[in-house]
């Protein structure tokens, strides 16, 4: 996995090879993107001590011809130490090999057995912020036979150290296990497996006089065909060779969906130069996927001859990076960090962009983090950014496309930054970006900047390509002019700059012929074998004239206006409101201001319409006010008329106020007329009403009874009675004789004043006494209560005789009521207590029930209070007045209560004590 914790500026190097005449240094195995720190010396402490045995597969060693002496050895650093260069002893040894799997032991003793000693000797790690290189020479050359080789090394330092350390260029992905190696602060070391391999220099004696290589090519990965503008296609060639070259072709083929082929040729090229070939023109018109090559003669090592490219040509992509290749070898980030890596682009013409295209990496530790596009000006200052996505699992290893909420519109020949911005995540580093390992690429094309933007910095380590790509609005040019034409005429209509055409209900041409009668849109669709766009032409008709002829264009509310159509044939009327008519008259008779289309055709075909607005003059706003819409009969009303125009009454008075006085309900019209000669009347009712209230009672009541006189019909609060009570409509009376009630009322439907009356006859009640044969008496005892005055009893005891017996089983005061009833139904009551004492040793307890209870105040005014010493399970008091009736009952629950008597009346009360109901004691209360 390749990582990036900075990025910085860095040395251009070339992967895979190094020419430094006479000696040639071949890269094996090749840089992926990936560094360590640990497969290598780093010059810190903790590396006092390092053995290590990796091992170099044939297929990466394809460029070394078997039977090739090496004669230097070393390692390729992405930055080396700062401050302090530590040196320390270094020893490398070498073997051919067939091994396909690293299968040497984990001790460095036995793993170097059969191995040559090369190297013995000093070796200092470089201070470097950038790409640098270690070689040492070796001081016993070594025969490479082909295949495989081991490389071991070991390392010694006692310092001084570096506090920073080295990074080495490795590759991980090419060999699982492939490289042992264990560091230590001392001699005991133990080495294990690892898929990182640093990438060692092997240096051969150049003895070739005829090899030219193909380092690497230079073209867009994605071409959008809108642009329609070539683009040049760029080999870059090395002289590998021992001697200058001179007249070296080299030629480009393209194959696929878009053919091309052209061969430049370099005149002179000396010895370990490099030069760039740029190819003529090319500009693909199918889209598809393009296979590019670009070759060299035949010569001493044909390994490096070839070099080939993925182009995809399509109607609105671009992009630097190859199509058709994965994006999943490389994972690339700011780690923990944040930041935008972009590649930079040149818009040819004025066009929009619509979104960009994305390579994520199959780095687990992206998922659940977001990524966004962003778009940058030459400067690094955002210009727009695009929605964010939070990647998920299913979208490692997939492009994936961010879109701008609306397209940014590009300037021609302008440069633009494309990018791809990672937010920080300061407790999970993770690198989200896809890229394509590549050993050549492009130098310049890719900087990094903070996700706010600001100056870009050149990426200049080669970390593969990314996958960012643009995505355009379609567009290709086409002209095609609108008209204006007379209605019944023709119009040509013309396209160009296209291919093909295609016009909406016409030809497949650039040219077509048309007759509307109206304003008409004709669309031309064409296509340039990539792209697909449309154009609308609009085809102005001037229409036929169309006009209303009428005697009036004002009417008043209420009138008809004749309208007539001209100009045309046929006419159809449309009124703002209403239906639509057909014919060449329209009768209007609006209410209100409207308006009238008119649509006429005459036998051509052509049409036309006109507005025609007819005014409606207000009639007068006249009105009749009134004191009143109801009198009482014998009342007077006055009517007032209320306009802007002169009057005239069915009382045939002209004035604009009346004063009347109707025996009967009548109704009265006013007609005005105002300065626009438009008439308008109003009318009122006057209703004349009168008034009698009901009344009712009880036509008969005992002596001291209440008797409810109720009046009926008037309104609310509007009552007078003749004994002086006002407002309401039921009154309580207790006359002591008969008496006659009159009532005055103001009638509730009509408010007219009206009078009514009614007699009460008044019954004398009989005098009912009530007697007993002891008032004071033992229990157990018989008694016997007599009741005189009356005809028919009724006692508080449910017996209904004039006489009856009690026998109390209990000691108490008993009070006893009964009601006696005359002949003419009237009643009237009588009381009588009666006290029962226990007779039989009771008096002793109850002296103790007095010495536990005490209540006062007594006489009290409102309140007393009980105290008692008594148990108060089941203990409880009942409060009745001089008659016999409860007024009160509580559960005593504490020894000293508050008893309220404020809501009763003054008089004579008895409290109960009583415990499980049984009655313990009575007390007489007096209530002042």
């Amino acid at each position: 996995m390749k990582k990036i914790y900075t990025f910085l500026l860095l040395t251009i190097f070339c992967n895979s090879l190094l020419k430094s005449q006479p000696i040639s240094y071949y890269e094996a195995p090749l840089f992926d993107n990936s560094t360590s720190p640990n497969r290598a010396p780093n010059g810190t402490i903790a590396h006092s001590y390092m053995n290590a045995c990796s091992l170099v597969l044939a297929t990466e060693l394809a460029g070394i011809t078997p039977g090739t002496t090496l004669t230097s050895f070393g390692f390729t650093l992405n930055s080396g130490t700062a401050g302090t260069s530590p040196v320390g002893n270094f020893t490398v040894y070498l073997q051919n090999t067939t091994d396909i799997t690293n299968l040497k032991s984990t001790t460095f003793s036995t793993a170097i057995v059969g191995m040559t000693s090369v190297y013995a000797s000093t070796m200092a790690i470089p201070i470097s912020a950038t790409t640098t290189s270690i070689v040492v020479t070796l001081s016993t050359p070594f025969v490479y036979t082909g295949g495989g080789l081991y490389v071991g090394y070991d390392w010694f330092s006692t310092g001084p150290f570096s506090t920073t350390a080295a990074v080495y260029r490795c590759n991980s992905f090419g060999l699982v296990s492939g490289h042992l190696s264990g560091v230590n602060t001392s001699s005991t070391i133990t080495m294990g497996y690892s898929n990182f391999r640093p990438c060692f220099l092997f240096g051969v004696s150049n003895t070739f006089t005829n090899e030219i290589q193909m380092i690497g090519m230079e073209a867009p990965g994605r071409v959008a065909g809108m642009f329609n503008i070539p683009h040049n296609i760029v080999g870059v060639v090395k002289n590998a060779s021992n001697i200058t070259k001179t007249n070296i072709p080299v030629t480009l083929n393209v194959g696929g969906a878009n053919l091309f082929t052209n061969t430049q040729t370099i005149t002179s090229l000396g010895s370990g130069a490099i030069t760039s070939v740029t190819f003529a023109a090319f500009n693909p018109t199918i889209g598809g996927l393009n296979t590019i090559s670009v070759t060299v003669p035949s010569d001493q090592n044909n390994a490096n001859n070839l070099t080939t490219y993925n182009q995809s040509v399509t109607c609105n992509e671009w992009a630097i990076n190859p199509a058709a290749v994965s994006y999943t070898m490389g994972s690339v980030g700011f780690n923990a960090g944040s930041g935008i890596i972009a590649v930079s682009y040149n818009n040819p013409i004025a066009s929009s962009l619509s979104g960009i295209r994305g390579a994520i990496s199959t780095n687990s530790p992206s998922v659940g983090n977001s990524a966004w596009g962003v778009l940058l000006s030459s400067t690094g200052s955002t210009l727009a950014t695009t929605n964010t996505i939070t990647i998920s699992n299913a979208m490692l290893g997939t492009f994936q496309t961010f879109s701008f909420t609306s397209p940014v519109n590009l300037t021609a020949n302008t440069n633009y930054y494309l990018g791809f911005a990672q937010p920080a995540n300061a407790t999970l580093g993770y690198f989200p970006m896809g890229t394509y390992t590549n050993n050549y690429v492009p130098f310049m094309n890719y900087v990094t900047t903070t996700t706010l933007g600001g100056t870009p910095a050149l990426l200049t380590s080669n970390l593969g390509y990314f996958g960012i790509e643009a995505i355009f609005v379609p567009f290709i040019p086409i002209s095609a002019p609108s008209q204006t034409i007379n209605c019944g005429s023709s119009a040509v209509l013309s396209a160009s700059t296209a291919n093909s055409y295609s016009w909406t209900s016409g030809p497949a041409n650039s040219n077509f012929t048309v007759s509307p009668l109206l304003n008409t849109n004709y669309t031309v669709t064409t296509s340039n074998g990539l792209c697909s766009a449309a154009n609308i032409v609009t085809v102005t008709v001037n229409p036929i004239q169309v006009g209303v002829s009428t005697l009036t264009n004002q009417i008043c509310i209420g009138q008809t206006a004749v309208l007539s159509g001209t100009g045309a044939s046929s006419f159809t009327w449309i009124p703002s409101s209403g239906s639509t008519v057909v014919g060449t008259n329209y009768q209007a008779s609006p209410l209100i201001n409207s308006s009238y289309t008119l649509a006429g055709n005459n036998a051509n075909g052509c049409a036309n319409s006109t507005v025609f607005n007819l005014t409606v003059n207000p009639i007068p706003n006249i009105s009749i006010t009134t004191n009143t819409n109801i009198i009482c009969l014998g009342s007077t009303v006055t009517l007032t008329a209320l306009g802007n125009g002169t009057y005239t009454w069915s009382t045939l008075s002209n004035s604009n106020v009346i004063v009347d006085s109707p025996s009967l309900t009548t109704t009265y019209s006013v007609i005005s007329s105002n300065n626009f000669n438009c008439l308008n009347s109003a009318s009122i009712a006057i209703t004349v009403n009168s008034f009698t209230p009901g009344i009712s009672t009880t036509p008969s009541i005992c002596l001291g009874s209440q008797a409810v006189i109720t009046a009926s019909g008037g309104a609310s609060n509007s009552y007078t009675w003749s004994n002086g009570i006002t407002f309401f409509n039921i009154i309580n009376v207790t006359p002591t004789v008969t008496t006659t009630y009159s009532v005055e009322a103001y009638g509730l439907s009509n408010n007219c004043l009206g009078s009514n009356s009614i007699t009460i006859i008044v019954l004398q009640n009989p005098s009912v006494t009530a007697s007993a044969s002891r008032s004071v008496m033992c229990r157990g005892e018989n008694n016997i209560l007599t009741a005189q005055g009356a005809s028919t009893y009724s006692w508080s005891s449910s017996e209904t005789t004039s006489t009856i017996m009690i026998n109390p089983t209990t000691a108490s005061v008993l009070v006893f009521t009964v009601t006696g009833t005359a002949s003419n139904n009237c009643s009237k009551s009588s009381t009588l207590a009666v006290t029962v004492n226990l007779c039989t040793g009771i008096d002793s307890q109850l002296s103790t029930l007095n010495s536990q209870l005490i209540i006062y105040p007594n006489p009290t005014k409102n309140k007393i209070f009980l105290e008692t010493d008594l148990q108060l399970n089941n203990l409880s008091y009942s409060i009745y007045n001089s008659l016999g009736q409860l007024v009160h009952a509580q559960k005593i629950e504490s020894s000293k209560m508050l008893v309220d008597l404020c809501e009763q009346a003054p008089g004579i009360y008895f409290i109960h004590i009583l415990q499980n109901n049984q009655n313990l004691q009575n007390i007489k209360i007096i209530k002042e």
